[in-house]
């Protein structure tokens, strides 16, 4: 009688037959609940359970959409059957859930206009959605359960049983798909995934993630691969070839081929001195790679192991690169004298160079030389530019060319009394 007498007073205070909005309806029953007694707070409490179950419902079934997405996505039948049910429970699902919510709502109404009887239609559809709400956690566990027992068939099915270990290692095989994926959204082949991963599990996948990062492919993949199974520190080493061969990328290939023939010391001499030292261990070999080993810079390689001797039988001087502070090297390719026609010039000064200047970038006297080098940063050499003159490191005589690198500046005695003669003597 007393909750009756509630009823009507706030009916009265709203002003209203009796309320018709979700806010009305909430604050009668809030009051109703506040101030009829026990009876009441049951029905506010049992609708309020009600709401939060049907929201956790609604986040379930919505998971379980997206499990039923990746069942599907999978490609396998039983997947994709599998993937069919569990989208259609979880769309029912939350078709009821959302028709108890509204279901509740009208009872709310009902019970705020004074039905008795609404309460407890109230508190039986809060245990209704309860075991909904309940259920759809177990479908969504199951369907979880069967996208990982699917995807896991899959992947071994594919990759074999190394997949059990990558489990072990990433943890899950959501992890492990994901992996998977990253790796042939690079490029990657299943057949070389499955490489690395038999090779060295997931240490071995992710080496070979670095190496399609570096922008190289299955080529260069399937040579490291090989390189890291005959050398001890070979998957430790794969971050040092990537950085070998990014440095002379154009000649990456013949860089590999000489990391497979020498191993380790061809990486860090490559890596150290980059051209230079590849063009030691191409020309010299063993002999190279292991004086890299034993501390020797590309200079001293070069003059240590070459045969090369001018007619007189002198070897190639040794005279630092002040550019490099080693030892100039015996340049490549050097065959017998063109004629004087055929060769680039050289000129007293800058004036008289513009009237042969073919390229811009052609530096044909001292001073075209000296412009370049402050260009590039380098600094005045030691007692200044008096001191100096510049050498072709392949003469103009053998068809050296005007480029920048083919030049180094050595003192006048140095040029004149030692190398000059020297090339003098060459090829005679």
């Amino acid at each position: 009688m007393n909750e009756v007498h509630n009823i009507k007073m706030l009916r009265r205070i709203c002003g209203k037959e009796g309320p018709t909005k979700w806010e009305d309806t909430l604050s009668l029953s809030l009051y109703c609940g506040l101030s009829g007694g026990s009876s009441s707070e049951k029905v506010v409490a049992a609708a309020m359970v009600t709401y939060g179950l049907s929201i956790w419902d609604m986040i379930e079934a919505m998971t379980m959409i997206v499990t039923a997405a990746n069942l599907l996505a999978t490609g396998t039948v039983l997947s994709g059957v599998a993937g069919g049910v569990f989208a259609a429970l979880a769309i029912a699902s939350i078709i009821l859930t959302f028709k108890a919510m509204l279901f509740t709502y009208e009872l709310l109404l009902a019970y705020a206009h004074g039905d008795d009887k609404a309460a407890d239609k109230i508190i039986k559809e809060m245990w209704i959605n309860l075991a909904l709400a309940i259920g759809t956690e177990i479908l969504g566990a199951i369907a979880k359960k069967a996208f990982k027992a699917i995807s896991k068939s899959k992947l071994i099915n594919k990759y074999g049983n190394v997949i059990e270990n990558l489990i072990d290692k990433c943890g899950d095989i959501e992890s492990v798909n994901k992996y998977i994926k990253n790796l042939k959204d690079l490029g990657a082949s299943d057949d070389i995934i499955k490489d690395f991963a038999y090779a060295n599990k997931k240490a071995g996948l992710e080496a070979l993630e670095k190496i399609y990062k570096s922008g190289f492919g299955k080529d260069t993949a399937e040579s490291l691969l090989k390189y890291a199974k005959n050398s001890k520190s070979g998957w430790n080493k794969i971050p040092d070839i990537l950085d070998a061969l990014k440095a002379n990328s154009s000649r990456a290939d013949d860089v590999m081929d000489l990391v497979l023939k020498h191993g380790d010391d061809a990486v860090n001499a490559i890596r150290k001195y980059g051209d230079t030292a590849y063009n030691a261990i191409d020309k010299y070999g063993d002999d190279a790679a292991e004086g890299f080993k034993n501390g020797k810079t590309p200079g001293e390689i070069k003059s240590g192991t070459s045969s090369v001797v001018n007619s007189k039988g002198v070897a190639y001087p040794e005279v630092k690169d002040i550019r490099t502070g080693q030892n100039m090297v015996f340049p490549e390719g050097v065959g017998s004298r063109v004629p004087k026609d055929s060769r680039v010039g050289w000129y007293r000064n800058q004036s008289e160079a513009n009237l042969y200047r073919v390229n811009d970038t052609d530096i044909l006297c001292k001073k075209d030389y000296i412009d370049e080098w402050y260009r590039r940063g380098y600094q005045t050499p030691e007692g200044g530019w008096e001191l100096y003159e510049i050498h072709h490191i392949k003469p103009r005589e053998f068809g050296g060319s005007a480029e920048f690198e083919n030049m180094v500046p050595l003192l006048k005695d140095v040029h004149r009394k030692v190398v000059t003669p020297w090339w003098n003597g060459y090829g005679q």
